[in-house]
C-alpha cells in the first residue's frame, strides 16, 4: 500500500508529528524511509486503503505503474526486517490487495473481507493508532512466527515450539509501528487501556459477554494497539491458526481461564477452517468436547469424523468414553440413546458389555438388566461382576430364591468367599432356612473362626434344646430297668418254648402294665417310646439264634432310646418317616435333601451311645443323599461331614 511515483517529494520530514524530532538528519534513507511508516499514511495493512485525507491523491494507477521489483524492496525495507535476502517471502505479511494484479482478483478479495464484516471496524481501528517507534523484540517475534506457520499447520505445537522469550514478547509486547529501523530507537510509554474492538470481540470471542472479552483481553495483554496490529497480520495470513493459538496461551496461562472464551475461539477456527484439514477439525472437536462432554451432538460429529477417516478402533473407544461420562453425570437418557446406536452398529467388545450392564444398573432397569445379563454372558462366559449385578437386580425385584441361588453361583467364582458367604447366609435368614444356613454357617466359620455374623446365626439357626423335667425319687431308673429286662426274657422264653411245641401261648401283657405302674419314668417318657409299643414278636421266625441277637441289639437300642432328650427323640421319629418316603419315592428335592442331611447330622451327634451298626447306616444314607445334591459345592461339604461322622 505504498506508493512510489514522484509524488512522494511533495511530503517531507514536517508531515510527521510524532517522530520527526526523533529521527537523525544523518540518515540518507530517512526520507524514504519516513514515507513507508504506516502511521504516516495511516494505511490499512490488510486492505492497502488509506485512511487519512491525504491519501486521496493516490489512485490506483498508482500501484499498477510501481514495478515489480521496487515494490518488492520499498516492502521489505519498510514492512519487514533490515535486509530482505535473510527474511521470509514477502507475501506471507504483504496486504492480499497488493499482491493482486488483476482488477478481478482484487475485488474478489475485497468481497471476502466485506463479506467477514471486518471492513469498517478494521478501518476506524487502525485510523486511530498513533505513532511508534519499533521496540527491539518485535522483529524476532514477528520472523519466528512466520518461520513456525511456514512449516506447516500442526499450531497445536505452536505455543511449545516458539520460545520462551517469544512467549512473552506475544503477551508483554509494547505498542509499535512499522518503521524502517533507525540508528536511535526510542521507547514510547505505553498506550492507555482501551476497549477491545468490536470486530475482535466478534471473530474471538463471539459467544461470550462483553465484560468477558474485557477480562480476555486484560489478560493476555489486548489492550495494546500494536497488539491489535499484530493480530491483523496473523488473520491476514491465517485466520483459524491465530484463533487455535490464541486458545492454547489461554489454556497454558497460569491464571483462571474461563472455558466459554476457549470454546468461542476454538469454534471459530473451525468456522474459518478449510474442510481439507480433517485430521486438525477433529483434534479440535475432541478438545471441546474434553470441554464439554455432555454436548451430543458434538459426540455425533466426532463419530462421524472418526468414520471419515476410517478409525473404528478410535471411534468405538471414543463412544465408550462418551458413555462413561454421560453415567458419571448421572445423564442416564442421553447415554442410553448412544448405547443403543452403538448396540445397533455391532459393538459387543467386553469393555463395550461392561459399560453396558453399568449403564442398565444405573438406570435400575432390572429386566432390561437382566435380558441383557443373559446375552453378556453368551458372549464372554460367567463373571463374578455379573452375577453380583444379577443379585441385586433380583432383590430389588422381590426374587429372592433366585437371588439366593445367583449368590451360590458367585461362590463358585470369587477368589473371596467369605463375604458372599455373608450375603449367602444374610438372605437365608431373611428366607427363614434354619436347616439349609447351617452348612454354610459352618464354612464360613472355618474360613475366620471369629466371623461375628456367622456365630450370631449359628445361634439363631441352632434349635434350643428344651430339658426334660425329672421328679427327685429314691429309686433308681436303674433297678426298673433290669426289671424290664428280666420280665422281657421271661417273655421271650414262653414264646420261643411254644414255636418248638407248636402251638401259641398268649402274652402277658399285664406284665408290661405292672411295670408301667412301678415305673418312675411314664411321667416324662411319650406313649411311643414305650417297650411294648417297639418290640414286633413277628419278626422271630428265622433261626432261634438269629432272633435272639436281633431281639438284643433291639433293646440294646430301646434302652439308649430312652436316655435321649425329647429333641433328639423327635429327629429320630422324623428320621423314620422320611426312611418310609425314601422307600417309596428315591427324587427329592435339594431343600428336602438339605432338612434330612441336617437331621441325621444332629442325630448322630447327640446320640452318642447309638449302636454301631445304627450309626453307619445313618451316614451310609447322609453321604448317598449328598452325592445326589445339585449344588456341587454343597455335595462336596456334606459328603466330607459324613465321612467324618462315619
Amino acid at each position: 500500500g505504498i506508493a512510489s511515483s514522484d509524488e512522494d517529494e511533495e511530503f517531507d520530514s514536517s508531515d510527521f508529528e510524532g517522530l520527526s524530532e526523533s529521527e537523525p538528519e544523518s540518515e540518507p534513507e530517512s526520507s524514504s524511509d519516513s514515507h513507508g511508516s504506516d502511521s504516516d499514511m495511516e494505511f490499512d495493512l490488510d486492505l492497502g486503503i488509506a485512511s487519512s485525507d491525504e491519501d486521496e491523491e493516490f489512485d490506483t494507477g498508482d500501484f499498477e505503474e510501481l514495478p515489480d521489483p521496487m515494490q518488492q524492496e520499498m516492502l521489505a525495507e519498510g514492512y519487514l526486517l533490515e535486509e530482505a535476502d535473510e527474511v521470509e517471502p514477502v507475501t506471507e505479511t504483504v496486504s492480499l490487495l497488493e499482491l493482486s494484479e488483476d482488477l478481478d482478483e482484487r475485488k474478489e478479495v475485497l468481497e471476502f473481507i466485506e463479506s467477514q464484516g471486518i471492513l469498517d471496524t478494521l478501518s476506524q481501528s487502525v485510523a486511530e493508532v498513533e505513532e511508534f517507534e519499533p521496540t527491539p523484540k518485535v522483529e524476532p517475534v514477528v520472523a519466528e512466527s512466520i518461520q513456525v506457520q511456514n512449516e506447516g499447520f500442526n499450531y497445536f505445537d505452536i505455543a511449545s515450539r516458539l520460545s520462551e522469550e517469544t512467549l512473552r514478547a506475544l503477551k508483554n509486547i509494547e505498542a509499535v509501528t512499522w518503521n524502517p529501523p533507525q540508528p536511535e530507537l526510542v521507547e514510547e510509554p505505553e498506550v492507555e487501556s482501551t476497549v477491545l474492538p468490536d470486530w475482535l470481540q466478534t471473530q474471538l470471542v463471539e459467544l461470550s459477554s462483553m465484560k468477558q472479552a474485557q477480562e480476555m483481553a486484560a489478560r493476555l495483554h489486548l489492550e495494546h494497539r500494536a497488539n491489535l496490529d499484530q493480530i491483523v497480520e496473523v488473520l491476514r495470513e491465517g485466520g483459524f491458526a491465530h484463533l487455535i493459538l490464541l486458545a492454547e496461551l489461554l489454556l497454558s496461562s497460569e491464571e483462571p481461564v474461563d472455558e466459554i472464551e476457549t470454546i468461542a475461539l476454538y469454534h471459530s477456527a473451525l468456522k474459518v477452517m478449510p474442510e481439507a484439514l480433517e485430521t486438525l477439525r477433529l483434534e479440535i472437536l475432541l478438545r471441546l468436547w474434553e470441554m464439554a462432554p455432555l454436548n451430543q451432538q458434538l459426540i455425533l460429529n466426532i463419530a462421524s469424523l472418526y468414520r471419515k477417516l476410517n478409525q473404528n478402533q478410535q471411534r468405538e473407544s471414543f463412544l465408550i468414553s462418551a458413555i462413561e461420562k454421560m453415567i458419571d453425570h448421572a445423564r442416564f437418557r442421553e447415554a442410553r440413546y448412544l448405547f443403543q446406536l452403538c448396540t445397533k452398529e455391532g459393538f459387543e467388545s467386553e469393555i463395550f458389555c461392561r459399560v453396558g450392564v453399568r449403564l442398565y444398573s444405573g438406570c435400575q432397569d432390572d429386566e432390561s438388566l437382566l435380558l441383557y445379563l443373559d446375552r453378556v454372558e453368551m458372549l464372554h462366559g460367567s463373571h463374578i461382576d455379573w452375577e453380583l449385578q444379577r443379585k441385586d437386580a433380583l432383590i430389588r425385584m422381590g426374587k429372592l430364591v433366585e437371588a439366593l441361588h445367583s449368590l451360590k453361583q458367585c461362590l463358585t467364582l470369587s477368589d473371596e468367599p467369605v463375604p458372599v458367604l455373608e450375603e449367602i447366609v444374610s438372605l437365608m435368614r431373611r428366607l427363614a432356612k434354619r436347616q439349609e444356613v447351617l452348612p454354610y454357617i459352618n464354612q464360613l466359620l472355618s474360613l475366620d473362626p471369629h466371623n461375628s455374623l456367622a456365630e450370631e446365626m449359628l445361634a439363631w439357626a441352632k434349635p434350643v434344646e428344651v430339658k426334660p423335667v425329672t421328679i427327685e425319687t429314691p429309686v433308681l431308673a436303674e433297678d426298673s430297668l433290669r426289671n424290664l429286662e428280666s420280665r422281657l426274657e421271661a417273655m421271650l422264653e414262653k414264646k420261643l418254648s411254644s414255636l418248638k411245641v407248636g402251638r401259641e401261648i398268649p402274652v402277658q401283657s399285664e406284665v408290661i402294665h405292672e411295670f408301667e405302674e412301678k415305673s418312675i419314668e411314664e411321667s416324662h417318657l411319650p406313649n411311643e417310646t414305650l417297650v411294648s409299643d417297639a418290640i414286633n414278636f413277628e419278626e422271630f421266625e428265622s433261626s432261634n439264634q438269629d432272633k435272639q441277637e436281633h431281639v438284643k441289639r433291639d433293646l440294646d437300642w430301646e434302652e439308649v432310646r430312652l436316655e435321649l432328650p425329647p429333641t433328639i427323640l423327635r429327629k429320630l421319629k422324623e428320621m423314620e418317616e422320611w426312611e418310609r418316603k425314601l422307600s417309596v419315592n428315591h427324587d427329592l428335592s435339594q431343600e428336602d435333601s438339605l432338612i434330612i442331611l441336617g437331621n441325621l447330622q444332629e442325630l448322630i451327634l447327640g446320640a452318642e451311645k447309638m449302636p454301631e451298626k445304627i450309626r453307619r447306616r445313618y451316614c451310609d444314607l447322609g453321604r448317598n443323599l449328598s452325592r445326589n445334591l445339585a449344588d456341587p459345592m454343597l455335595a462336596f461339604f456334606w459328603t466330607s461331614e459324613f465321612q467324618k461322622l462315619s
